[in-house]
This record gives structure tokens, sequence and C-alpha cells, in this order.
């Protein structure tokens, strides 16, 4: 854990990008490195902690300002659903990345983890059906996650959600089949 060389390098990358904002993971683990980068004077309230929760329990994203009992303001996001929507986004274009950086199985690249992603049906105690996306316990997936995270805070403070309509124009019903359009 080399905090402070991690925390150097994440400033030096917002600089380099003019970045407004840095979305983070809030599970735990960064709260060294945030600490860090707050006392090198990055601004609080452009902070994006975000922590994901139960699938279809809330809205897509969700703001949770400061409390009592937690201090501070954080987001949390529904996995499933924030998963699959930045994977249509990928696969539609939305999103674009770098030439696939695939290598060997030792160095199977960033673009790799979005492959331990897959969707899994769960019936609930209620028999209705659920989907979950997991990832596959033997591969990473860190990159696709950041990917996750950092899209969905995008389009949340944007409020410029993905439109997948004109990529979808063979599936609209016609309005002679009883559908108004």
């Amino acid at each position: 854990h080399e905090w402070e060389y991690e925390a150097q390098w994440i400033m030096q990358l917002l600089q380099d990008f003019q970045c407004q904002y840095l979305v983070h993971d809030y599970g735990g683990a960064g709260a060294g490195r945030e600490v860090l980068i707050r006392q090198a004077g990055f601004p609080g309230d452009r902070l994006i902690p975000v922590k994901y929760h139960g699938a279809a329990s809330k809205n897509l994203m969700v703001y949770h300002p400061p409390t009592a009992d937690h201090p501070r303001h954080w987001y949390s996001l529904d996995k499933s659903r924030s998963l699959a929507l930045t994977c249509l986004a990928v696969k539609f274009g939305h999103i674009r990345f770098f030439e696939y950086d695939f290598r060997s199985a030792d160095d199977p690249g960033l673009l790799h983890d979005f492959l331990a992603l897959s969707e899994e049906k769960f019936s609930s105690r209620a028999g209705t059906d659920a989907y979950y996306i997991s990832s596959h316990p033997s591969m990473p997936d860190d990159f696709a996650q950041a990917v996750n995270i950092g899209s969905c805070a995008i389009w949340y403070l944007t409020q410029q959600w993905p439109d997948f309509g004109s990529q979808l124009t063979r599936f609209h019903l016609l309005p002679e089949e009883g559908f108004d359009s």
C-alpha cells in the first residue's frame, strides 16, 4: 500500500486531464488515499464516493447527503442495472476505448475485465425472476467497475443518460399493430 505514491499519481492525473471531479469506489479501501488527496487541496464537494446498493431497491443512482451518523456525502449505485447500462453504452458506441489491449493470459489487458462480467438469473422468494451481473471469481473486473461508476457519475451529474433508441429502430412498435408511437 503506497498511498502517498498513489495519491500523488492521482493528483497528477487530475491536473493533466483537467478533471473537475474524482469518482471513486466508496468501499473503504481508498480512505487513506482520499485523505491525502483532500489534504493536497482537492475540494471535498468535487469528490464522488460511490458504493453499490441492492438490485432494483432504489433509483439507479442516489445521492446521500451528510447526516449526524454519516457526516459526509456519498452516492449509491445499482450494481446490476448500472453495469448492464454501461455494457450497452460500450456495445452501441456511447463509450469508446483504446485498442483492445490483450497480450497474453498473463497480461490480459484492461478491456479484458469486461469479459469477467456475466448475467445470472435468480428466482426470488416471491416467485419472480431477477437478473444480476456478477464477476467471474478468478478474473479481474476492476477496470470494468471503474468505467461503470465513472460513466454513471457523469450521466448522473449531467442528467444525460444514454439513449439507445436510434440503435433500436428495428424494435419500434408500429401504430398499425395497435401501438401508439
